[in-house]
């Protein structure tokens, strides 16, 4: 038999400070799954998939903080909904390798590969594309700035490529 009891050690090793501050992280990680699952609810492209595909697709990033998501509020009942979403990766030299070389599959990162190096590739956007250009925009200039960005996209003759940018320059 095994003991489920919570270890209070643990607990009470959290002062208050601590334990508002894990909750609040907690509920902000709960936020931004449902609304992930929002964006994907409203999207033809993810509809099949299942609610065990957010494990892959959708927690690394999340739980890495490698993610955006922008929200609009409606001018009729100001409610606010999430309207596109992006993921990165910081991948090694060999993931990097991986996508490189499979660029016309869906991008399928385990989660250990997420922070596995410093390669940055944008693994997804959904959502609102003007929306996503703007948020793109907004990442190279800040988070990614002076760093080289990967994103798979449609080529001219519509079979992905990958376009290579530097943060801060234009970017989208």
């Amino acid at each position: 038999m095994t003991d489920t009891a919570p270890n209070t050690a643990t607990a009470q090793q959290l002062d208050a400070e601590q334990a508002r501050k894990h909750a609040a992280i907690s509920k902000r990680l709960e936020v931004s799954l449902g609304q992930f699952v929002v964006l994907m609810m409203r999207s033809p492209h993810y509809r099949h998939h299942t609610l065990g595909d957010l494990e892959w697709l959708v927690t690394p990033p999340v739980l890495a903080g490698q993610f955006a998501i922008a929200e609009a509020q409606s001018k009729d009942n100001g409610f606010t909904a999430p309207v596109a979403a992006v993921t990165w990766a910081r991948v090694s030299p060999e993931v990097t390798a991986k996508l490189t070389a499979s660029i016309e599959k869906p991008f399928r990162l385990r989660p250990d590969e997420w922070k596995s190096g410093d390669y940055i590739w944008v693994i997804d956007a959904h959502g609102d594309a003007k929306v996503i250009t703007s948020m793109l925009q907004r990442m190279a200039e800040n988070e990614w700035k002076g760093q080289q960005v990967r994103v798979r996209i449609a080529g001219k003759d519509g079979k992905p490529e990958i376009k290579l940018f530097t943060g801060g320059a234009a970017a989208a």
